[in-house]
């Protein structure tokens, strides 16, 4: 097997055709550089090089090791200048994917802090549903995913961050805010149209999922389907302008709650639940550029978590029991 050490010292013989000026060029003593190169044709049974009076010559097997010699070490050469990029922080490369219920409320955040503590690093973000994403965890196409976290799992790391619980909202001026003490059930909300950020479409039929005395209501619910969309603008705007009643967490919402163009009123279904944080491959080391964005990522659901319990207090929200109807002050 030919190492680095051989090849240089066979190029460094080929490009000075004398073994005193290629063992100097190298550092090392003459009998040590025509030791490696008497090794090296021992062990392929080939000779490299013609020894004559007018000087060192390759000879074809020498030519051929030289010709392929370059670009390994070339290759080599640039392998450990990559490795010494990756392991500085600041000129490393990661790429991220997304699920698309965070990107309106962390894509941006997320890209404005990492461009401001590690303004050399090159991220890579792509909006994804779990499934794909966990394809592409596994190949190593993707270092990480911002989005539902899961209970356990052989082959991924899930670290849950972000308790996601789910409410019903609409425009101030909806009907449905018309009954007296705001007693709306679920019954009063199958009569509108219902529209959400796309997540797991199994998390989605739960949406409408009623307590079991309320069985008679189950053809209505089974009819009942709820719209989802991938662009955020869009729902706020058929929400604030329609009877569309929208479903969500509290802090996408709040520049909408804070315009008085939208209300919360009622919790969604108690199966309505996620959980997000940040998942990774069990089998693969990651590099300081992804524990960087990791490290960022936290932050801002550390963030989320502080806003949301700042917005129930707000709007006066508490967290019932599974089948208690949600009410707001």
């Amino acid at each position: 097997m030919i190492d680095l050490r051989q090849l240089r010292q066979v190029l460094a013989l080929a490009e000075h055709r004398n073994f005193v000026r290629a063992a100097e060029s190298l550092h090392l003593t003459q009998p040590a550089l025509t030791k490696t190169i008497k090794n090296l044709e021992a062990e392929l049974g080939v000779a490299l090089f013609n020894r004559t009076s007018k000087g060192i010559t390759p000879t074809i097997f020498g030519e051929k090791i030289i010709e392929k010699g370059r670009g390994i070490l070339i290759d080599a050469n640039n392998l450990v200048q990559e490795i010494q990029q990756m392991k500085n922080v600041d000129s490393g490369s990661v790429n991220v994917r997304i699920a698309p219920a965070l990107e309106p409320v962390m894509l941006e955040k997320l890209v404005c802090r990492m461009s401001e503590r590690h303004p050399g690093l090159d991220v890579h973000f792509t909006t994804s549903y779990w499934q794909p994403c966990a394809a592409a965890l596994k190949e190593g196409t993707t270092d990480l995913y911002v989005g539902g976290t899961y209970s356990s799992s052989d082959e991924f790391e899930f670290n849950h961050l972000f308790h996601y619980v789910t409410w019903f909202y609409c425009k101030t001026t909806h009907p449905i805010l018309n009954k007296p003490d705001r007693d709306i059930t679920i019954e009063d909300v199958l009569q509108y149209k219902a529209i959400m950020l796309n997540i797991p479409q199994d998390i989605v039929d739960t949406v409408f999922e009623l307590p079991h005395d309320k069985s008679n209501l189950d053809p209505i619910r089974e009819a009942h389907k709820v719209e989802t969309c991938d662009n955020a603008s869009v729902i706020d705007s058929l929400v604030s302008n329609s009877n569309y009643i929208g479903i969500s967490t509290l802090a996408p919402l709040e520049p909408l709650l804070t315009s008085g163009k939208v209300v919360p009123f009622m919790k969604a279904s108690p199966r309505l639940l996620l959980n997000f944080g940040i998942t990774t491959a069990k089998n693969r080391s990651l590099s300081p550029a992804a524990q960087a964005l990791i490290h960022c990522a936290t932050e801002l659901f550390q963030e989320m978590n502080v806003q949301e319990l700042a917005l129930r207090q707000k709007y006066g929200v508490s967290i019932p029991s599974d089948d208690m109807p949600m009410k707001f002050k």
